[in-house]
């Protein structure tokens, strides 16, 4: 039995949170203990309710900023209390933290990298990078989710290979294929007042700066010129919502902005297609739930994308900031249902094989593993 704590700046509804979260309800009740601990509480989402209806023990140190010494003090109490056998970080502010009690209580360390890059807009966010990159070197071992990741960590954090880990995020498919998802898909696409003659383009995403939402709007004047019943939905919420709601203004109800939309399962059964145009991805969660959908999907050529879109095969990608070549693969695939038919196949295979939860929990488990034997020698 191991005894693990897993460390997470917070709960909102982001892909990294969403993995975590699968991946402890998956352990909970197996001869494994798990819990959960958040830096903060104050950015909650859905997945809170999640974590507490899966039984999942959760602790919070309510932080109020990341150099808050009492969100320290409350995680060492927490670590002389529980006594885990490895603390499993996830996020900026965790690794951090967890990092610096580990100056102060020497517990088994692995941290997941779900970036490729930290934001460095300013000189705060400069000074947190600076942090995150220290607390790197301190952990026992780094999981890069993407070999693109590990890559990439290998030049900014001066790590050694043998000290990263690659491990894919997974998620469970079994949702993703449930019988009932054509009809409910359907019922949402009235819902919306979809016509079942429309192609519906879904960008599951944070409205946040970096996912690229302005480059597919600016994408579609060229879009309605190519494909009449075109409907582009955006799945997300986030600080740009406004300037991006003005943007789509044009467009009238050709846009539609969802918020932030739980069912994932069901709102990829209403699409066609699904767009990722971001500027940097490390691995996109969102596209292997469109994997497992079995929807094809068109995306920027950035990070470890092009490690869930197979080019050609599951999908087509694009250089990032191109509105007219994001507008050219949509428009191919939307005028050629059989190779879009083929790409959906595709995807499908391809989440099943390499991307399944089943798979991430056994390689994490064969790391914690080994770094409580290497402890214990």
């Amino acid at each position: 039995m191991t005894r693990a704590l897993a460390l997470i700046s917070g709960l909102p509804t982001a892909g990294a949170e969403k993995v975590t979260v699968g991946f402890l309800r998956r352990l909970h009740g197996t001869e494994h203990r798990v819990s959960i601990c958040t830096v903060t509480s104050r950015h909650d989402g859905p997945l809170a309710k999640e974590i507490e209806a899966s039984g999942v023990v959760r602790h919070d140190l309510g932080a109020c900023r990341l150099a808050d010494p009492l969100a320290l003090v409350r995680l060492l109490r927490l670590l002389r209390y529980e006594q885990p056998d490895i603390i499993h970080a996830h996020g900026q502010d965790a690794s951090i933290l967890g990092a610096t009690a580990r100056l102060v209580s020497p517990h088994p360390l692995i941290i997941t990298r779900h970036v490729l890059d930290e934001p460095q807009g300013n000189i705060r966010q400069k000074c947190r990078a600076q942090m995150t990159l220290l607390a790197l070197r301190r952990a026992d071992s780094v999981i890069a989710v993407s070999k693109a990741a590990a890559h990439r960590l290998s030049d900014i954090a001066g790590l050694p290979r043998p000290k990263i880990r690659i491990i894919p995020n997974g998620i469970d498919l079994e949702p993703f294929v449930a019988s009932d998802l054509p009809a409910r898909g359907r019922q949402l696409r009235e819902k919306l007042r979809l016509s079942p003659n429309a192609f519906v383009v879904l960008m599951p995403a944070a409205l946040r700066e970096g996912k690229g939402h302005e480059v597919a709007l600016a994408a579609m004047p060229r879009l309605k010129e190519m494909i009449p019943g075109l409907r582009l939905l955006f799945a997300g919420s986030g600080a740009c919502e406004f300037a991006l709601k003005q943007q789509a203004k044009p467009f009238g109800d050709r846009v539609l902005f969802l918020g932030d939309f739980s069912e994932m399962p069901i709102l990829l059964s209403a699409c066609d297609l699904v767009i990722l145009p971001s500027m940097s991805e490390a691995l996109p969660t969102v596209l292997i739930e469109a994997a497992a959908a079995g929807r094809a999907v068109v995306a920027t050529r950035v990070g470890g994308t092009p490690e869930v879109v197979k080019e050609n095969c599951t999908g087509l990608l694009v250089p990032p900031n191109d509105p007219d070549a994001l507008a050219a693969a949509v428009g191919d695939l939307a005028n050629n249902p059989k190779q879009l038919k083929a790409f959906s196949e595709a995807a499908r295979a391809h989440a099943r094989e390499n991307f399944s939860l089943e798979l991430q929990v056994r390689r994490t488990l064969e790391l914690w593993s080994e770094i409580m034997d290497r402890r214990a020698r």
